[in-house]
């Protein structure tokens, strides 16, 4: 998906298996615009009190989203995550479990 298509009221979904013991940004998928924050990013996250969580962050510059699992994953152990923007709702899943 391009970032001109990612749009407030468009649909969108990240989905991966992943296994890890980082404690810094680990990118999964992102594409975001070189001069703007405009785009998509699902990663797990560095952010100081979010470590090892699952972040999800999508922006059109007109309106930004940027949310975390509940769960810290970076536990050595393999999880599957999946984000999900259908419409003006957001929702992150560990495991197939809905997580934020």
């Amino acid at each position: 998906m391009s970032v001109a298509n990612l749009t407030y009221g468009s649909s969108f979904t990240a989905s991966a298996w992943i296994k890890t013991t980082g404690t810094t940004l680990a990118t999964i998928v992102e594409e975001v615009g070189a001069s703007t924050n405009e785009g998509y990013q699902f990663s797990v996250s560095g952010d100081t009190g979010h470590v090892g969580q699952i972040r999800f962050y999508l922006s059109d510059n007109a309106n930004t989203v940027n949310t975390y699992t509940n769960t810290v994953i970076n536990n050595g152990a393999w999880h599957h995550v999946v984000g999900v923007k259908d419409g003006n709702t957001v929702r992150l899943y560990v495991d197939g479990v809905p997580d934020n």
